[in-house]
């Protein structure tokens, strides 16, 4: 389909979309948000082909532009006409976009500095007021069901944070009927028996980061110190299997090392993990042969995986791809709320073999950031009053994301390339 026919068909769906919800209001109904959620696909295959087609279709990608955060200006439109908006409508109009789970960052402090990793390492910890305030927007959903989602830095320097939001959320969400749900990523390296005992009661699942066996661990994941700490994170590892807590091990593969993914995958279920996830290494450029080596040991892993009862994470409905384009919510130390992967900027600016493509001033990387920021930054968490509003599609994310490496033409490319990966592993479960 051309560019020009893409652009009128979602802008067909778009004025079905306002006529249904307009005639459901103030309900809303289940076939407004089907279409609106058809409009979204179709939103993100033609700016996918648009960037493809780059420098050729800029007139067609400037008036798919014009339908960044459509449901806002629909929500805005049907209230000036004088439609009705209750929650049903709400419900209905933002029900496609992301909204339900917040990233909430409790501190930037981390004992590893890995490769792939592209949060800035501080000292920075959740205050308490944030952690409270952060809770309690996420309890003013629409949705029935919310998730937290405790990242870092390493959550567990900071599991007093983690700690004091499991509490209050677990209080306000009874209080409003609403199911809370629980998640923390973890290097492992202080996962200790009180913490242990912790995520069991409040029903966490737990995502476990180890890279496989020693010498690949700490090639891709090393201390500041470059000390040794395999043993520490392979007891920790194994106490988990005990625990009680829902875990998987994710393992983070980088271009160049798409030839041992198999391995890796095979290591970790022969130490008695049960649940693996495969991550592609984000910010990084995956060149052609990169690309299918990293697919072709992916298909290997699955039936393998099939014949040896191992879920593969990937291959599941709770693997959202392409996860660079991920809108939920993300709460920092200092009370900005961002929708998407913000606070992953600072490297996309990787080859396949893991260098910086060019060399750039910390002044340059800063200005980077601050625009990346600019254009990512919902709200602060204090004045935000309905998580729902914030939310943002993966089209939305794209647009952003280019808007904001318009000046840098390498990162930019980096970012299509790792949506190029994430819609070819929306075809892994057909493997």
């Amino acid at each position: 389909m051309r560019l020009e026919d893409s652009v009128a068909r979602c802008a067909s769906l778009l004025a079905e979309a306002e006529r249904l919800l307009a005639e459901r209001a103030p309900d809303g109904g289940d076939e407004a948000a089907l279409r609106l959620e058809t409009l979204d696909d179709a939103l993100l295959a033609a700016w996918t082909a648009a960037e493809r087609a780059r420098p050729a279709s800029r007139a067609a990608a400037a008036r798919l532009e014009d339908f960044l955060f459509y449901r806002r200006g629909l929500l805005r439109r049907l209230a000036r006409s004088g439609v009705r908006v209750g929650p049903g409508l709400l419900a209905s109009l933002f029900r496609g976009s992301a909204g339900r789970r917040m990233f909430v960052f409790v501190t930037h402090a981390c004992q590893l500095r890995c490769s792939y990793c592209h949060v800035a390492k501080d000292s920075r910890r959740m205050p308490d007021e944030v952690v409270d305030a952060g809770v309690r927007l996420m309890l003013r959903s629409l949705r029935s069901e919310v998730e937290f989602h405790f990242f870092g830095g390493e959550p567990m320097l900071a599991f007093d944070a983690v700690r004091r939001a499991t509490l209050l959320a677990r209080r306000l969400g009874a209080r409003a009927g609403k199911t809370t749900r629980f998640l923390l990523t973890t290097n492992g390296l202080d996962l200790g028996d009180d913490e242990l005992l912790f995520l069991q009661e409040h029903r966490f699942s737990l995502e476990f980061s180890c890279d496989g066996a020693r010498d690949a661990q700490l090639a891709q994941r090393a201390t500041a110190g470059k000390g040794d700490y395999y043993a520490r994170l392979s007891a920790n590892l194994a106490r988990l299997r005990g625990a009680g807590v829902p875990y998987v091990v994710i393992t983070v593969v980088m271009p160049g090392d798409a030839g041992s993914l198999l391995e890796r995958f095979r290591y970790l279920a022969g130490l008695g993990h049960r649940r693996i996830q495969v991550n592609y290494a984000l910010g990084s450029l995956w060149d052609e042969a990169s690309r299918a080596e990293f697919f072709r040991q992916m298909s290997e892993a699955a039936r393998w995986a099939r014949g040896e009862g191992i879920e593969f994470v990937n291959l599941t409905a709770s693997r959202r791809e392409p996860v660079i384009l991920n809108g939920d919510l993300t709460l920092d130390c200092d009370g900005s709320l961002f929708r998407g992967p913000v606070l992953f900027d600072g490297a996309l600016t990787r080859s396949s073999d893991g260098r910086p493509l060019g060399a750039r001033s910390e002044a340059a990387r800063s200005r980077s950031y601050r625009e990346v920021q600019r254009l990512f930054r919902a709200d602060r968490v204090e004045r935000a009053l309905l998580p729902d509003y914030y939310g943002a599609t993966p089209f939305d994310n794209f647009v952003s994301l280019c808007r904001a490496y318009r000046s840098r033409p390498r990162a930019r490319a980096v970012v299509l390339d790792n949506v190029e990966m994430g819609l070819l592993s929306r075809g892994l479960p057909a493997l």
